[in-house]
């Protein structure tokens, strides 16, 4: 009896840990990238510029191809836009706004004529 009582204390247990654990699992995945997902946060960006009627270009994507498997990987993006002031400060709000933590390394704001360009550098962690 005493044996039961402690197996059904140890599956509840690990039903607790699975329950909670699943939540934090789910936040893991919206961090974690893996090709796919890079892909993705690309397709984002452009799509956030295009809604907001600027001309993008990324002008690179660096992602180094000797770390370690499983561990971090900065991943960096350099890119550049042309559009209205206010259209460029939104992008860098929504880059911002990305579920991964960004960091702007360079961010160059500058009019030619009348349309504002800017140059974007920023970068992120993957984890695969």
């Amino acid at each position: 009896a005493l044996q039961a009582e402690k197996d059904a204390e140890l599956v509840q247990s690990i039903r607790t840990l699975e329950n909670s654990g699943h939540a934090d699992l789910e936040s893991f995945e919206k961090f974690a990238l893996n090709d796919r997902k890079l892909v993705t946060v690309i397709e984002d960006i452009e799509g956030a510029a295009r809604a907001q009627k600027l001309e993008i270009k990324i002008n690179s994507v660096e992602k180094p191809e000797d770390a370690e498997s499983g561990g971090a990987q900065k991943i960096r993006i350099i890119l550049t836009t042309s559009g209205s002031w206010a259209s460029n400060y939104a992008l860098l709000g929504a880059i911002e706004s990305l579920p991964q933590r960004v960091v702007f390394e360079s961010v160059s704001l500058g009019k030619r004529g009348n349309v504002w360009e800017s140059n974007i550098i920023f970068s992120f962690y993957s984890f695969n």
